[in-house]
C-alpha cells in the first residue's frame, strides 16, 4: 500500500503520511525523516503555542534514557534536562544564563559549588589548551588551570598605556602604584602624594626617597635628603640617609657617622 495522502481541492499534496518507512511530510509527498517540513517559498516553520504563559515545550529523548527539553516559560526561552535541573536561559532581554534563572548580566555563568573542586568556565584553544580559566572558589587562571591565587597567570603579562602602572591597594585604602612613568620606571606611594620611592631611568640611574639628581652620570645611585632625620636607633640594623647632602649612617648603638660630606 502507497503512501497515504491529505490533498487541496486543486490535488496539491499538503501531508503525506509513509506508513512503510514510518514518515511524514507536510509540504512534501517524499519524507526523508520522521516528520518532514518544506515550504518552497518561505522558511518553514514549526509552531508550539500553549494557552498560558507556559508556552510551546519541544522534548528530545533518548533510550539512555536522557530527557532534554526546550520551552518557553513567560518571556524566557528555557533549556531542562530530565525535567529537573535548568541548564540555560535565554531572557527577552538577550540575556544568557547558564545554570542561572535570571541572568543580570548579557553572560551569567553559575557554578556548581564554591571550592577549587570544580570550574565555572574554561575557554580553550583548537587543541583543548586552556587559555582562560575560572574555578568555583573564584580563582582565575590564564594558561593555567590550577591557579592558586585570584589571578595566576603562565606566561608574561603587558601592561600597555601611554603611562601604564599596576596598583597594589590594601584594605585599608593604602595603595602604592609600580609605573612606566614616561620611560622612568617608578614605585609611587599614591597614599602620600604619589611620592616616588623607587625611580630607574634609562641610563640605568636609581633614584631613592624622590631622588632625581644624577649630576650627569650613568650608572649612579641618588639619595634625596631625608624628610625626617632618624632620632631613635634602629634594633639590630642600621640605617643609610642624606642629610642636608651629606651620606651618613645610623647604627643600632645611635652613632652617626658622616660617610661623605656635602
Amino acid at each position: 500500500m502507497g503512501p497515504k495522502r491529505l490533498q487541496t481541492s486543486g490535488g496539491t499534496g499538503v501531508f503525506t503520511v509513509d506508513t512503510t518507512n514510518q514518515k511524514a511530510g507536510i509540504g512534501t509527498t517524499t519524507p526523508g525523516y520522521n516528520l518532514h517540513i518544506y515550504d518552497s517559498s518561505d522558511y518553514p516553520v514549526l509552531l508550539l503555542e500553549g494557552g498560558s504563559t507556559a508556552g510551546g515545550d519541544l522534548m528530545l529523548k533518548s533510550s539512555t534514557p536522557k530527557t532534554w527539553e526546550m520551552l518557553v516559560e513567560g518571556a524566557d526561552l528555557q533549556i531542562w534536562e530530565d525535567q529537573t535541573y535548568l541548564r540555560m536561559t535565554i531572557n527577552s532581554g538577550g540575556a544568557i544564563g547558564l545554570n542561572n534563572t535570571n541572568p543580570g548580566s548579557k553572560l551569567v555563568v553559575k557554578g556548581t559549588g564554591d571550592t577549587d573542586a570544580t570550574s565555572s568556565l574554561n575557554i580553550t584553544d583548537s587543541g583543548d589548551n586552556s587559555m582562560l580559566f575560572v574555578r568555583d572558589d573564584g580563582n582565575v587562571g590564564i594558561g593555567t588551570t590550577s591557579p592558586e591565587a585570584k589571578l595566576e597567570v603562565n606566561g608574561p603579562v603587558r601592561i600597555y598605556n601611554t603611562d601604564a602602572a599596576l596598583e597594589l591597594r590594601d584594605t585599608s585604602g593604602d595603595k602604592f602604584r609600580i609605573q612606566n612613568w614616561n620611560g622612568i620606571f617608578c614605585i609611587r606611594n599614591e597614599t602620600d602624594s604619589g611620592r616616588v620611592d623607587l625611580r630607574i631611568n634609562g641610563s640605568g640611574n636609581i633614584g631613592l626617597c624622590d631622588g632625581n639628581e644624577f649630576g650627569s652620570g650613568i650608572g649612579v645611585i641618588s639619595i634625596k635628603n631625608a624628610g625626617t632625620v632618624p632620632s631613635t636607633n634602629p634594633s639590630g640594623a642600621g640605617i643609610l640617609y642624606v642629610e642636608n647632602g651629606a651620606l651618613k649612617y645610623r647604627g643600632s648603638s645611635g652613632t652617626v657617622t658622616t660617610i661623605a660630606p656635602a
